[in-house]
């Protein structure tokens, strides 16, 4: 058999083997806080618009299988997450954390007047993904996405920090 031959088996089997990559995703942002803080938001509970979301995901014509979902600490109910989870998990839903947009500004805010980065504001949102994923085993977070966005790393004035430090990474524009 020829290297070609073999290489083009191993491939198909490999290929064969692994998990699929296709499939949808969605990013879920401000309605995740209304839909699992515990409280009724203009007369809609928390259950019936996570069923709403559920249902829209399996639509056949969607077929969403990997939510991002927007996280909150500060504003949000542990049971109505879990209850979430459970039927996203349920329906063969991914659901992967992302942490709201002002954890990330407060994050990155001192790259731009040139100080080191403030890890402790993101370390307490992964810790507290963490602890949840701990307190409901059956029920947690898929994973973690931190949605890095290097604009935000850009200074008050001059050449955004990420065009100058990009190491190699190059885009069309450059």
């Amino acid at each position: 058999m020829s290297k070609a031959a073999v290489v083009a088996l191993l491939l198909a089997a490999v290929l064969w083997a692994a998990p699929s990559l296709a499939g949808r995703s969605l990013y879920v942002w401000s309605l995740a806080s209304t839909m699992t803080d515990g409280r009724v938001k203009q007369e809609v509970a928390d259950d019936e618009e996570q069923k709403a979301l559920i249902r829209f995901c399996t639509d056949p014509a969607v077929g969403v299988d990997r939510l991002y979902f927007l996280v909150n600490p500060d504003n949000v109910d542990s049971g109505s997450l879990a209850t979430f989870l459970r039927q996203a998990k349920e329906v063969g839903i991914q659901v992967f954390a992302v942490p709201r947009g002002s954890i990330q500004n407060d994050w990155i805010r001192p790259l731009r007047t040139k100080q080191p980065a403030n890890h402790r504001i993101i370390l307490e949102w992964i810790a507290w993904i963490q602890e949840f994923n701990r307190e409901h085993p059956e029920t947690g977070f898929t994973g973690i996405n931190l949605d890095v966005e290097p604009h935000r790393a850009s200074p008050t004035s001059g050449k955004p920090l990420w065009k100058k430090n990009r190491q190699g990474v190059s885009d069309s524009k450059a």
